[in-house]
């Protein structure tokens, strides 16, 4: 019974403390759709959000059939996307995966996926969200990796600021 007290004082008292609120390492997948590694593929999806957060837009590959390193899988300039996510008219955040912006990004494998955060927002679920992507450039061998976009809360966040 002890055993048990303590388990629950360490599990139940940390989540009280931070307010019932969300807290590290929960993905909750707001929006996600497959896109194709062609010159010119192009897609503008709408979503909206449950809870006021910090949220990741990802491009996740599966299977990379060459791997130069463990971080950086996919050389920078293999492919060239750009993506806007917009707020009642207004942006919210922009970029492309170009060298320079993937050097503050995070990139990371996991089980057989590459994952790509392109992008990270503060989203409220008052608002209605475009998200407009494109695919400028891309090498032939990425066609086979079924990449998936995808809107996420951000996990590593313990609530919204």
């Amino acid at each position: 019974m002890v055993r048990l007290n303590a388990l629950v004082a360490v599990v139940a008292v940390p989540l009280l403390l931070a307010g019932g609120s969300t807290c590290g390492f929960y993905r909750r997948t707001v929006l996600a759709d497959p896109v194709r590694f062609e010159k010119g593929f192009s897609f503008s999806r709408s979503f909206t959000v449950d809870v006021p957060a910090k949220y990741d837009l990802t491009l996740r590959l599966h299977k990379i059939p060459t791997k130069p390193d463990a971080w950086h899988p996919v050389p920078n300039d293999d492919f060239l996307a750009q993506f806007e996510i917009l707020a009642e008219g207004q942006i919210v955040v922009q970029g492309t995966n170009s060298a320079i912006e993937r050097n503050h990004g995070v990139s990371f494998v996991q089980r057989g996926y590459t994952t790509y955060v392109l992008g990270t927002f503060t989203a409220d679920p008052a608002k209605k969200y475009q998200l407009r992507f494109r695919i400028y450039d891309a090498a032939s061998y990425l066609a086979s990796t079924q990449p998936i976009l995808m809107v996420i809360f951000d996990p590593f966040q313990l609530k919204h600021d």
